[in-house]
């Protein structure tokens, strides 16, 4: 009896999780967001949301001061790019590995992997 009780259950739980499908398209915006300098010594580095080459925000993060200095806005950019915030979350993570890992160029960096990942 037991069993068959957990039986309907289990059926019960399965036709109430009906599978919706349909998928979910990501395009590029044009915004970009790089980390242009990293000062190893000062535990410093500086990141820039651009949008077709020109810059709209300029991020520039301390860790040894624990500051963040921010130049300028993405509001302009309106629902084609983040949050400002999130931004300067993401300059702050990043600014932190790269310190962190002794990274003093990004560019150079991810050249590498891409670089590692098409030889294998």
């Amino acid at each position: 009896m037991r069993w068959l009780i957990a039986g309907a259950l289990f059926i019960g739980v399965l036709i109430k999780r009906r599978r919706r499908t349909g998928y979910t398209l990501f395009k590029a915006t044009g915004v970009k967001s790089e980390v242009t300098h990293v000062d190893l010594e000062q535990q410093q580095a500086i990141g820039v949301v651009t949008y077709k080459k020109r810059p709209y925000m300029t991020v520039k993060v301390d860790l040894k001061q624990d500051t963040i200095t921010v130049t300028g806005s993405v509001e302009a950019l309106g629902d084609m790019s983040m949050d400002e915030m999130d931004y300067i979350d993401l300059f702050k993570q990043e600014a932190k590995f790269f310190i962190d890992n002794h990274i003093s160029d990004p560019q150079a960096y991810y050249g590498e992997l891409i670089k590692q990942a098409a030889d294998q």
